[in-house]
């Protein structure tokens, strides 16, 4: 297993990037990041949700970055929303324009990832993560474990889990996170998104790509002991140190190897 860190906000000073990079084996890159410069950009991670209808546009885009960055080994993207273009209100999504039942959000899966597949040929995986669950009509099927793995399974593609997604879904939807990990496509994991979260004062779980606790980091150790994940990734943004600390934390718990030369 390796450390794929995001590059991010936390790259805004040479010094700082050389850090992060010297930290880690190699990077992911990110929409917002496509410009970047930095060598060994192996992954790339999309805000575009596969589950959801690609525009032309889109399509178009995700043609410009795989012929832009010709290192890559892994293009991963969100399970977003039921609706097509949900709006974002604080962190949670609500109703877009159009709604679409289980079974058109499978079919778009199957478009999106059947075309990409050709575009991107046999060198170039792809996987896609699981969301949190919020409690609004934009988050109807997208977090319930049997259409995370009929997306997966189905189209023959990997499994990015987001640990903190995972749990903050169990803990919103009232289930034990265990009974719902194990639901999971747990063998078919390629990635492993890890970063800390927080339950408000209502009661509600809500992501905050904090430091990873002791808890997720175990978390991310039993699945690791039972998954084909290739990538570790922490997913914080706040300062380099504690990203720095926490990814030779887990390089130690997790990777138990040196950083690739």
């Amino acid at each position: 297993m390796v450390i794929a860190t995001p590059v991010s906000t936390l790259f805004k000073t040479f010094a700082d990037a050389e850090r992060i990079i010297a930290a880690s084996d190699c990077l992911e890159c990110r929409d917002e990041s496509v410009d970047s410069p930095y060598p060994r950009q192996y992954l790339f991670h999309s805000d575009l949700s596969i589950i959801n209808k690609w525009s032309e546009g889109q399509r178009e885009y995700l043609e410009k970055i795989l012929a832009k960055k010709r290192e890559l080994e892994l293009i991963t993207f969100h399970l977003s929303s039921c609706y097509q273009d949900p709006i974002l209100v604080g962190q949670k999504f609500q109703p877009g324009r159009v709604l679409y039942s289980r079974n058109q959000l499978l079919d778009n899966a199957a478009g999106n990832i059947s075309w990409l597949k050709e575009l991107a040929g046999v060198s170039v995986n792809i996987a896609a993560e699981n969301n949190n669950y919020y409690s609004t009509p934009a988050y109807q099927h997208i977090t319930e474990a049997s259409f995370i793995t009929d997306v997966v399974v189905s189209n023959n593609i990997g499994f990015l889990l987001d640990i903190s997604h995972a749990m903050i879904t169990a803990h919103n939807t009232g289930q034990k996170y265990a009974d719902y990990r194990n639901l999971l496509p747990l063998s078919s994991v390629v990635q492993l998104h890890v970063s800390g979260f927080k339950v408000n004062a209502d009661g509600i779980a809500v992501d905050e790509h904090g430091l990873p606790d002791h808890s997720v980091i175990e978390e991310a150790k039993k699945i690791a002991a039972c998954s084909p994940v290739k990538y570790l990734t922490v997913e914080y943004y706040k300062e380099p140190a504690g990203l720095i600390e926490t990814i030779s934390t887990l390089r130690h718990e997790i990777c138990h190897e040196k950083k690739l030369p």
